[in-house]
């Protein structure tokens, strides 16, 4: 499960929230170094002092094809649970960009703020679904 507080810039990043997959988010941070100390700051200034990264609820890796995202888990009551994604699901696109693997998936919701919507393609045998899926804070999801 997800691991409470904002101990690391990393934490709330969906799928990288899990020991498995600390190599991978040593990636995303790279990636987004400015963006994370930027939220990190805002955070540490704000009146909660929480730093509220963006999440949709839910936990991924890499598809084994590598052909799309695997769904590893979807947090119950979050916004990916609303809009009927499930555990095993495939993402296959993410605002109309092809997504590959874990980390291309956790950069372009990372880059999200909270309040926005992201366009997500997915997939669940020969279902072929796109759903608008609110971001919201990892704070938010910390009880889920």
């Amino acid at each position: 499960g997800a691991r409470r507080g904002s101990d690391s810039a990393i934490n709330a990043v969906d799928s990288l929230d899990k020991p498995k997959y600390g190599p991978t988010g040593v990636t995303v941070a790279y990636a987004l170094g400015r963006e994370i100390v930027g939220r990190v700051v805002s955070g540490f200034r704000g009146a909660d002092h929480l730093v509220h990264h963006p999440t949709i609820g839910l936990f991924f890796k890499n598809n084994p094809t590598g052909k799309g995202v695997t769904v590893e888990s979807v947090m119950s009551g979050s916004p990916a649970a609303s809009s009927g994604i499930l555990s095993g699901d495939d993402i296959y696109e993410v605002d109309g960009r092809p997504t590959n693997t874990s980390v291309e998936l956790a950069i372009a919701l990372f880059k999200k703020n909270v309040g926005e919507t992201v366009k997500i393609r997915y997939g669940r045998g020969t279902l072929r679904e796109t759903v608008d899926v609110k971001v919201v804070s990892s704070q938010s999801t910390a009880g889920l």
